[in-house]
């Protein structure tokens, strides 16, 4: 009994912490001085890393997160051009993102907006190496692959921005960063890839470009990068890559021996194909549960699909129960 009134107290200080954060945040105004938005801004964000998931959390968390939500989405903070200010904000709604999932913490128009800023503050911060804005982005990063959250940017048309988020990964990846990043950055790519309905001459694009044997020379992180996606994601790729190089009249053997294997190799989607359908591929299809035969789909709550479903159309359904399912197996 003792240890339950210890976590409910523990919970009503963190609502009540989270209140008076975001009141603080809505009282801004465009002429606040940085060091006053920078400061409430990071007593938000100090808040928010102690609350966990609110999906199944009492009705009193989730009121209490409005007047912070609300604030992060106000051109104030979300459109500041105070590099800090971006930071900060950024790393708030990553943080909200990631409580109020698998639901989606605003509308599309404002989901949009957010990762508009992602992008403004992953180019500015990540080359830094270093300090707590680049700590700031290296989480949002790693959260758009962990999290899932890039799926909910191929839903909100913004392809252009998935293409440029392509292009600035092999613009950046460099020897000087450390592992972790080209893993983030490979989790994010090929995690579009594999999920998107089709694969657009645009995104394939920068990745072949990454691949051309000059820049194995030129920018070999680079390289390495385009071929890790390449390699992953091969099945998924060829049918879209052999169509790219007849539209462009590319020469195959100017890129990465992974392109010329896939192009050249007209029969290793069958192979593959019957590779799986064969030996252990079939004694472990046969000797799955039924529940794990049926897939993410049959274990998603309908209720909750029909929530994120409600204004987005048919198209969007199976990205958005793979992202249900998902943080399930991941985090509850």
């Amino acid at each position: 009994m003792a240890a339950l009134a210890n976590v409910d107290a523990v919970l009503r200080e963190i609502q009540d912490e989270l209140i008076v954060a975001g009141t603080n945040l809505l009282k801004l105004r465009f002429s606040s001085s940085c060091d006053e938005v920078i400061a409430r801004l990071l007593r938000a964000e100090a808040i928010l890393k102690r609350v966990g998931q609110v999906k199944d959390s009492p009705m009193p968390m989730k009121k209490a997160l409005v007047p912070i939500m609300t604030a992060l989405i106000r051109d104030k903070l979300l459109k500041h051009r105070d590099e800090n200010v971006q930071a900060i904000v950024a790393s708030c709604l990553n943080h909200a993102t990631r409580v109020t999932a698998p639901i989606q913490p605003y509308l599309d128009h404002q989901m949009r907006d957010m990762f508009g800023l992602f992008m403004v503050v992953l180019r500015g911060q990540l080359s830094r190496l270093t300090g707590d804005n680049y700590d700031r982005v290296v989480k949002v990063l790693h959260f758009m692959g962990l999290g899932r959250t890039v799926l909910i940017m191929m839903d909100l048309d913004i392809d252009q921005m998935i293409v440029d988020l392509f292009q600035f990964f092999f613009d950046t990846i460099s020897p000087n960063y450390p592992p972790v990043i080209f893993q983030y950055m490979e989790d994010v790519m090929t995690l579009v890839i594999e999920e998107s309905d089709e694969v657009s001459l645009e995104l394939l694009t920068p990745l072949l470009d990454s691949v051309r044997m000059d820049n194995k020379n030129v920018s070999p992180v680079s390289w390495e990068l385009g071929t890790a996606v390449f390699e992953k994601c091969s099945t998924k790729l060829q049918p879209y890559l052999k169509e790219a190089v007849k539209k462009m009249n590319l020469e195959v053997n100017d890129y990465a021996e992974i392109v010329v294997s896939l192009c050249t190799n007209e029969n290793m989607l069958e192979e593959e194909t019957a590779a799986a359908l064969s030996g252990d591929g079939v004694s472990e299809l046969n000797g799955a549960s039924e529940g794990e035969q049926a897939g993410p789909t049959s274990q998603v709550n309908d209720g909750e699909v029909v929530q994120l479903e409600m204004d987005i159309g048919v198209h969007r359904r199976r990205r958005l129960r793979t992202y249900l399912e998902n943080w399930r197996r991941e985090f509850l």
